[in-house]
């Protein structure tokens, strides 16, 4: 009774408009912890509430809660995966396998709660008034939900995280009712995926952001100064919006009417061109790249700006004799984005929520089939009715390969393109990117680093003044399980470049404040409870590092980037190691120097533990 028709036609200020609010709030509260219950909501407004609902007036007082349905889902757990995974099997089987034909809802997880959603959006239409003010406010609503998570999540992101998943399930959305955006409308809904390329971090939302600004401008031609706008913003300032607008500008130009094409190359080389020699390695890349496409573009179809821009010519061999460059020119151009990819052609259900999503490597569970948008609307059997069509009419884009090239978030300082390579790849784990330690793991940790700091290596930091070289000391101490990292101010570790370089470190290690001037005092402490005090120090009676033998109970004590360790600490030092050197240049960046000694200290106990186990099993 909550969702009848006419219970959804009252105004949300009046009682039963506000039991109608808490219900629905009660029930999406309870769909988070148990799966199928957000899809029994959904099912029922899409397929029932909301039909005959000619002026929309049902569906726009709805429009909270099928913005949130359209990103809703949490992360499931290993088993949880494996579990969703075989009831996905059992129900793709469909009649042939029995127990599908008494199969509840409750087995629907949330993202047939999307797709019961996105099926519903397909079935409204641009040129009927009602649709087309409905989803106006629809979208202004989850642009904002949108623009508030991105601007949240703009730092300190990795792939797949939920926020990744919600942001890159609203731009689907947006791509989905991209014709129900007009011409007097279009130019402000620019500005805002300006905008929102400016501070997205993730590839996989980028494209599709990218794709969205392609389709505007190629329908709305008069919007293409924005592009040059763009330009003007970046003249000072690095960002990887650039790379975004270099790819748009390579694909834009074949889907132009021909009176402009001329107009618009003339422009895009004379913008493109000087960022093929900007300082920074990425922007000059994918600015190379740009250029290279335009200037096949423009041989095949305007021979008036070839010969105006003949020089291009040279500039374009150039590129592909520089070795270096070159070879990454080509890997770009290869690219699915640069090569298979027409966003015009490939404008479907099947390219949208499907292939461009594996193509950017997003998890396979955010991935869905067009026979999963079938299987809960037999409508798309015929989609010449439906806002888009179901399938690809080409396979081109589909038979390309995944997408080599990612792009840093932000946080990182570096938009730089990173290759995997095919092959052998790295088993590397980053948990501080892809975790956060429960309470058990973190009690268990915090014992661990306990049990430590008894024995083993102190490294002393006192005397180092950069910030960078304390976080990536700090992050080498943890990774080769130092037990006591000292340092001059417990408040460099609160400092952002220390964290940046620590990775986290700081939090799994056992971290004490040792001011300059109690450094001797400190030294003193240690030898007495049976500590060796090891300087890293260029002497007159310095011993190579390759053969000296670290105690397993060592204090370890690096010195200053330029003074090096003092005189008067030296002499109350056990002994002086210096690492061989063979070129001109006689001292290491202390950060390169503890990180060789700490790795020797512990490479020498590994070997110690081996024989002593070998031993033992003898």
């Amino acid at each position: 009774m909550v969702l009848h028709k006419a219970a959804l036609e009252q105004e949300a200020g009046s009682p039963v408009g506000r039991a109608v609010d808490q219900f629905i709030e009660k029930v999406c509260t309870m769909g988070v912890e148990k799966s199928g219950v957000m899809y029994l909501l959904f099912e029922h407004l899409c397929n029932d509430s909301l039909q005959d609902d000619p002026d929309r007036k049902r569906a726009s007082r709805l429009i909270p809660s099928l913005v949130d349905g359209c990103f809703t889902g949490v992360l499931h757990k290993k088993g949880e995966r494996l579990w969703l995974e075989v009831c996905a099997y059992v129900e793709s089987l469909g009649d042939s396998c029995s127990v599908n034909q008494i199969m509840s809802s409750m087995s629907k997880n949330d993202l047939f709660t999307r797709i019961i959603i996105l099926n519903w959006l397909s079935t409204l239409q641009p040129d009927v008034p009602a649709d087309h003010c409905f989803v106006m406010k629809f979208l202004y609503a989850l642009r904002v939900k949108y623009l508030d998570l991105a601007a949240l999540t703009t730092f300190k992101q990795f792939s797949n995280s939920l926020s990744h998943r919600q942001k890159h399930r609203m731009v689907l959305v947006f791509l989905l009712l991209a014709d129900f955006i007009q011409e007097d409308s279009s130019g402000e809904f620019l500005s805002k995926l300006w905008h929102a390329l400016e501070i997205e971090c993730h590839p996989s939302v980028r494209q599709n952001l990218e794709w969205l600004i392609i389709l505007l401008i190629v329908r709305f031609p008069q919007n293409l100064a924005s592009i040059w706008d763009v330009f003007k913003l970046y003249d000072d300032k690095r960002s990887v919006c650039l790379c975004s607008l270099f790819l748009i500008i390579s694909i834009i130009g074949p889907k132009l009417p021909k009176h402009l094409q001329s107009q618009y190359y003339s422009q895009a080389l004379v913008a493109v061109l000087p960022w093929t020699m900007a300082h920074h390695y990425n922007t000059r890349i994918f600015a190379q790249t740009t250029l290279t496409c335009l200037w096949k573009q423009v041989q095949t179809c305007d021979q008036l700006v070839t010969s105006q821009y003949a020089m291009i010519q040279g500039a374009v061999e150039f590129i592909f004799k520089n070795g270096n460059a070159s070879a990454t020119v080509t890997k770009l151009l290869t690219n699915f984005m640069y090569s298979g990819f027409d966003p015009v052609r490939d404008y479907s259900m099947e390219s949208i929520f499907h292939t461009m999503p594996r193509l950017a490597c997003l998890a396979d569970d955010e991935w869905i089939l067009p026979r999963q948008f079938v299987q809960l609307d037999s409508k798309w059997q015929d989609d010449s009715n439906n806002l888009i069509k179901l399938r690809n009419p080409s396979c081109e884009l589909a038979l390309c390969k995944e997408g080599p090239w990612r792009t840093k978030a932000q946080a990182e300082n570096e938009d730089d393109i990173v290759e995997s390579a095919d092959g052998d790849v790295q088993k590397k784990i980053m948990p501080w990117r892809q975790m956060s330690p429960d309470q058990e793991t973190e009690s268990e940790l915090t014992s661990q680093r306990q049990k430590k700091s008894d024995e083993g290596l102190i490294l002393v930091t006192s005397l180092v003044d950069k910030i960078p070289n304390l976080g990536g000391l700090c992050r080498t101490s943890e990774i080769f399980g130092v037990s006591e990292f000292v340092i001059s101010n417990l408040t460099h570790v609160e400092d952002r470049m220390f964290q940046n370089l620590s990775v986290s470190a700081q939090k799994w290690i056992t971290i004490t404040e040792v001011m300059r001037p109690r450094i001797p005092e400190f030294l003193e402490e240690k030898r007495l409870q049976g500590y060796t005090l090891v300087g890293v120090e260029q002497t007159a009676n310095s011993v190579c590092l390759q053969e000296y033998q670290f105690p397993k109970k060592t204090l370890l004590l690096l010195g200053n980037e330029r003074e090096g360790i003092p005189v008067d600490i030296i002499q109350s030092l056990d002994v002086c190691v210096e690492i061989p050197q063979q070129g001109v240049i006689r001292s290491l960046n202390v950060h390169v120097c503890g990180a060789l000694i700490v790795w020797e200290y512990t490479r020498q106990h590994m070997n110690q533990s081996k024989n002593s186990t070998a031993s033992t099993i003898k």
